[in-house]
Order: C-alpha cells, then sequence, then structure tokens
C-alpha cells in the first residue's frame, strides 16, 4: 500500500513537473498556454489533459448554456403575451437577452490569478464574437432568407420569382430601424477611453496599468450610463416593442391553433373509417402531419393544409351532421384566416374556442415564465465557469489563444436563441419581420456595448486586469462602424451586400491575427 502511494505521488511530481516545463518554455517563446493541473483544481466538474475530452467537454457545456438561453428566450416570450408596452418589454426583456453573454464575461474575470490572464480572453472573445456574429452572419443570413423581388427600390413582401438575382432581389426595413444603427455606433465609444489610454502607454506596462485602472472606470462609467438612456428610450418609444409583441402573441396563438387541430384529430374514431380504404389513408397522413407540426415554427401553409384534410375527414366520416364538429371546422378557419392576417375580426364564439384552446391562461403564463427564467439563468450560473475553463483548456492543448476559440464558439452558444429567431422571422420575407430581425441585432449590439461592456470593466478595475485587447477592439470597433454606417443611411439592402457581409466574420479574425503579429498588440 505505502508502494502504491509513493508511486501515485511520483506520477505527480511528473505531471506537475511536465506541466510547469511546458508552461516555462512557452514562456521563453513568448506565447503562454498553461493548462490547468486536475489533480489540484478541486473542481466539482470534470477535468482533463486530453484534447478530445476538453473538446468535448467544450462541446457539452456550450448545449447546455445554448438551452438556457434558449429557455430564457421562451420565457421572455411568453411575458410578452401578458404584459403591454412598458418596463417589461422596454428593460427587462433586452436584460434577458444579454445575459448569457454577461455570465460568460463575468466568471471569465473570477479566476485565479494564475491563470487570469488566459480566462479573462474569453470574456473578450464572447463579447467580440457575439457582437460580430450578430453584425455579420445574423444580418447576412437574414438578408438571404428574407429576400424578396425588388421593384423601384423596395423590396415586394412575399414575392421571389428570381431566387439568385443578387441586384435584383433584396429586403427593405422601416425607416426606424436607421436610428438603432446610429445608437449602435454611439454606444460604441463607450470603447474609447480604456483603448485610447493604452495606446498612449504603450510600452510602460507599470503606467499603463496604473493609468487603466481609472479609465477602465470612468468607461465602465459611460457604459452603464448609455444603457441607462437607451433603456429609457425604449421603454418611452413603444412603436417597436408593441410589433414584437404582436409577434409573440401570434406565435401563441398559433400553438392554439395547432392545440385545436391535435385535439380534434385525436377525437376520430378509427371505426368509422375503418370501411373507407380511402379515408383510412387520408386519416393516418393527417394524423403524421399533424404530428410534425412545429409550435415554436409557424407555418401556416402546413396548418392549413392539415385543417383541409380533417374538414374532408369529418365530412365524410359519420360525424358529419355533428354541428359542433362543423362549427369547429368553421371557427379553426377563421382562426387561421387571422393568423395569415387575413381577418381582422373574430366572433364571440371564435374567441371562446381560442380561449379553450389556450395552451396556458395568463395565470399559468405567470407562474410558467418566471420558472422558465430561474432555470435557465440557473444552468448559466452553474455551467458558465466550467465554460470557460474548458475554453482555457482547450487553446491550451490546440496552442491557439483563448480569444480566437471563445470569439467562435461562446456565441453560438449564448446567442443561438437569437440567431434562431431572426432567421425564422427573416425567413416568413414580410418587411415587418426584417424590421424586427434588424432591430433586434442592433438592439442586442448595443446591449453588449453597454450593459456587458460595463460590467467586463468593473470587474477589470477592480480585480486590476491589464486592458490588452488592443487588436480585437481595433477589428470589433471596425467592423461595428462599417455595418453601422451601412445601416444608418440604407433601409434597402439588395442580396449582393450579404456576399462582403459575410466575408467580414472571418476577415475580422483575420484582422486580430495581423495586428497582433506585426503591430505587437496582444491577440
Amino acid at each position: 500500500r505505502v508502494d502504491r502511494r509513493q508511486r501515485q505521488m511520483c506520477i505527480r511530481d511528473r505531471q506537475s513537473t511536465g506541466l510547469n516545463t511546458l508552461i516555462a518554455n512557452e514562456t521563453n517563446n513568448h506565447t503562454t498556454f498553461p493548462l490547468r493541473d486536475c489533480d489540484l483544481s478541486g473542481d466539482f466538474f470534470p477535468c482533463s489533459y486530453n484534447i478530445i475530452a476538453n473538446l468535448l467537454l467544450m462541446l457539452g457545456y456550450g448545449y447546455l448554456l445554448a438551452r438556457a438561453s434558449k429557455l430564457i428566450a421562451d420565457g421572455s416570450e411568453l411575458l410578452m403575451d401578458v404584459f403591454n408596452p412598458g418596463i417589461v418589454g422596454g428593460l427587462v426583456i433586452p436584460l434577458l437577452g444579454c445575459l448569457p453573454d454577461t455570465i460568460i464575461v463575468i466568471f471569465s474575470s473570477l479566476g485565479d490569478r494564475s491563470v487570469l490572464e488566459y480566462e479573462v480572453k474569453v470574456g473578450m472573445g464572447t463579447l467580440a464574437g457575439a457582437t460580430v456574429m450578430l453584425l455579420t452572419l445574423t444580418w447576412g443570413a437574414s438578408v438571404i432568407l428574407g429576400r424578396c423581388d425588388l421593384r423601384d427600390g423596395q423590396a415586394i413582401d412575399g414575392r421571389l420569382t428570381n431566387k439568385w438575382g443578387l441586384l435584383h432581389t433584396g429586403v427593405t426595413c422601416d425607416p426606424e430601424v436607421r436610428w438603432q444603427a446610429r445608437l449602435m455606433m454611439i454606444t460604441s465609444f463607450s470603447y474609447f477611453l480604456i483603448q485610447g489610454v493604452t495606446f498612449v502607454y504603450e510600452g510602460d506596462s507599470n503606467a499603463m496599468i496604473q493609468k487603466q485602472k481609472g479609465f477602465a472606470l470612468a468607461g465602465a462609467i459611460i457604459s452603464l450610463l448609455f444603457f441607462v438612456g437607451y433603456s429609457a428610450y425604449m421603454v418611452i418609444d413603444t412603436n417597436m416593442q408593441q410589433k414584437r409583441i404582436s409577434v409573440a402573441r401570434k406565435r401563441i396563438q398559433y400553438q392554439n391553433v395547432i392545440n385545436v387541430l391535435k385535439d380534434e384529430i385525436s377525437k376520430i374514431d378509427d371505426e368509422t373509417i375503418v370501411d373507407n380504404l380511402d379515408l383510412q389513408n387520408e386519416f393516418h397522413s393527417l394524423r403524421t402531419s399533424a404530428s410534425l407540426l412545429a409550435d415554436d415554427e409557424m407555418n401556416i401553409q402546413q396548418v392549413s393544409a392539415v385543417s383541409d384534410s380533417l374538414e374532408v375527414i369529418r365530412s365524410l366520416s359519420e360525424n358529419k351532421a355533428d354541428e359542433r364538429v362543423q362549427d369547429t371546422i368553421l371557427n379553426l378557419r377563421a382562426m387561421i384566416k387571422k393568423l395569415e392576417d387575413r381577418e381582422d375580426h373574430i366572433s364571440p364564439e371564435q374567441e371562446q374556442l381560442e380561449e379553450q384552446s389556450k395552451v396556458w391562461t395568463k395565470k399559468q403564463i405567470l407562474i410558467r415564465s418566471p420558472i422558465m427564467l430561474l432555470v435557465g439563468t440557473a444552468v448559466l450560473g452553474v455551467f458558465g465557469n466550467p465554460m470557460v475553463k474548458a475554453i482555457t483548456n482547450f487553446s491550451a492543448n490546440v496552442h491557439v489563444s483563448s480569444f480566437y476559440i471563445s470569439f467562435v464558439v461562446s456565441p453560438f452558444a449564448s446567442n443561438a436563441s437569437e440567431l434562431i429567431a431572426s432567421l425564422i422571422f427573416a425567413a416568413k420575407k414580410k418587411r415587418k419581420f426584417i424590421t424586427l430581425t434588424f432591430n433586434s441585432i442592433y438592439g442586442a449590439v448595443v446591449m453588449n456595448n453597454t450593459l456587458v461592456l460595463g460590467i467586463f470593466l468593473i470587474l477589470i478595475y477592480v480585480r486590476g486586469i491589464e486592458w490588452t485587447f488592443s487588436s480585437e477592439t481595433v477589428s470589433l470597433l471596425s467592423i461595428t462602424f462599417i455595418l453601422g454606417a451601412l445601416g444608418s443611411f440604407k433601409t434597402t439592402f439588395n442580396t449582393f451586400w450579404t456576399i462582403p457581409t459575410l466575408l467580414l466574420y472571418p476577415m475580422c479574425i483575420l484582422l486580430v491575427w495581423i495586428l497582433s503579429t506585426f503591430t505587437g498588440w496582444s491577440g
């Protein structure tokens, strides 16, 4: 037993010696990628020196964070169904939207001093990656999915006859979107204080650290003031809130229609159509189509087709004389027309059917929504820190700065729901949905520039962290001002604009590498 303990101690000593040698050697090469000593970490969560294991951990934590973000987004949408425009829509919902990025930024700045220099790069990578992904990949993909034919400089809703026309297809948004793009550029000036003092004292590390602390605090105050001003603007200007609430309520109405459809299909008795082979085939096809209807992705055409099939079966089966069935079918058709914006008025009978078919009542929503938000936030809180450490360890395995890894990986975990929602909206090929998509993109960047950056700068001030993100900041601001200027003066974008916009994503990463390599700035 003593020999076995001695052998274990020798193995640990060799692992520690090898780890210290790796760090020392790479320090001499001016690039350090420290792996945590898993034997001494004391963490509850798994820890590994293996590249495959760290990759799997990073992907697993990323998936959990993406699910948590989706839970928070769904809970926020439920809130919009029961609250009118005001503080909830103008303040609470945007706060919840930026919560995943904020959690990662916070955990990246709270690590042990021995690895803080490397973990904080995960926070900067998340902040920069989320902003650049929204402005390039999400914006470009939304234009591609939402493109319609252009006529007289305007997109024609729902019409696409030339799928491959780069110059004759595109999207049009409302003029109010230009103000969101301008606000996005204005709030980007929060970076200038901390980055300005970094440029002035470049080369004098001691003086730079002393000066940066005060400017970090000043930058944090300015960022949070921008946040307060932007929140006040969003609370007062209820126009965009009303549009988002209308869309959220329509999605819930859609769920109600699906609920009615599935309920009516379940009431069909197989025995009533047992002697009719054609009717049996129609019914099984109907049941299969209904089972494939997605509650969170509106497809009115598919719902309408299922309803038509249901009506055929009802009319041919023994239930054809049932007046309740016929009334249900008629009311169901009216509810679908309402979703299609083809009918503004709904009868008391139809309102009663819609009320009975609701997935959740207002009271249930007020209970369910906070639970969803709390569970989503708890998952973020539990797995945010392991995600930061997994990214840091994986970057050490592949000898790549944790900034680049988090720049690519973290935004897809923390902003997955925003990306999916934007693409679903854009695919409807309507001006109002493109307007909502662009507003959401620019608004999310504003929140990154204000609240998330403000919290990041506060942590830099409190923990005395050196701001070594010159190349990252220059690249981030370049993308923000290029696409912000584009959105500030145009409301119609032809599909050609997606090519340079999508290319800006890899170009941003390339610019960080070029500036880090040839100017001496960190990256």
